[in-house]
């Protein structure tokens, strides 16, 4: 026994120093031991995990719980590698082993899967039964946000402002909560709350190649062309492939009146987008081939 649990503390410092593959070998050791393969089951799964192989992990996981035996625990760890490593509709199985009456988690859990495979409908009753029901679970920020998600996709946009705005309440620096009501408020045709809220958004992290698009969005729609242009620069910055900035570069170089600059970024992204038409017909006329 003495030899097991020394091999169990060698194992979890290999892990610890880097030494991943030292670390398996050791665990597979552990693993056919009854007395050690539960520990053996999760520490060889997040060391597969930290080695970028979920499908290793997923595997062991899988053959734990399908043994003899109902270890909630685990399948409840099971279910969130499932969901951070995108596979829902498996999670969503998993899901319906766990009790909701003890886990009430279940409920939140289900949403997200859920709201990831556009079951938008049946999140927001996950979302709503959870809210309900666990006022003072730390998860309900969290919850809230995503309800807000998954109402701007039902086009439910007064309830989703609602709930982002009681998700403010807690979560405020999240940067992700201020993109959402930034959203919100933008497809209401509220453009100047829009643009505070994703300010507050970049200023929280200013290196999210989306929020910086958001905001440039968000200013040609009020026809701040320079300051648009000032955040699709900064998405070039951060991603110089996004065909969808250099558009809009170009866009807002030619509200400016620049239509050489503006050719020099419509060239960019003829070159990554060869087949864009719209692109190429537009460089065809007279404004663009005059000169």
């Amino acid at each position: 026994m003495q030899f097991l649990e020394n091999t169990l503390k060698q194992a979890q410092r290999f892990e610890e120093s880097g030494k991943y593959l030292h670390s398996l070998q050791l665990y597979q050791i552990l693993l056919k031991n009854p007395q050690y393969k539960r520990v053996a089951t999760v520490r060889l799964a997040g060391a597969y995990e930290k080695l970028n192989r979920p499908e290793l992990a997923k595997k062991i996981l899988q053959e734990y719980l399908f043994e003899p035996g109902d270890d909630e625990e685990i399948r409840k760890l099971y279910v969130h590698f499932l969901i951070k490593h995108s596979y829902y509709e498996e999670a969503l199985d998993a899901l319906s082993l766990i009790s909701r009456e003890a886990n009430p988690e279940i409920y939140f859990l289900m949403g997200v899967a859920n709201f990831k495979i556009d079951e938008y409908k049946i999140a927001e009753i996950n979302f709503n039964e959870f809210i309900s029901n666990n006022s003072k679970s730390d998860l309900i920020p969290e919850a809230l946000l995503f309800l807000a998600k998954t109402q701007i996709k039902l086009n439910k946009l007064n309830q989703a402002l609602i709930a982002a705005k009681k998700s403010a309440e807690i979560y405020f620096q999240n940067h992700e909560l201020h993109y959402v009501i930034a959203q919100i408020y933008f497809l209401k045709g509220m453009n100047y709350h829009a643009y505070e809220s994703i300010c507050y958004s970049i200023k929280i992290n200013k290196n999210k190649t989306l929020i910086q698009k958001y905001a440039g969005k968000i200013l040609l729609e009020l026809k701040e062309y320079k300051k648009a242009l000032n955040h699709f620069l900064d998405c070039y910055d951060l991603n110089n492939f996004d065909i969808e900035v250099l558009e809009s570069i170009g866009n807002c170089y030619v509200k400016l009146n620049k239509i050489e600059i503006a050719k020099t970024y419509f060239k960019k992204l003829l070159k990554i987008d060869p087949n864009n038409e719209r692109i190429s017909k537009l460089m065809k006329t007279e404004i663009y081939t005059e000169g």
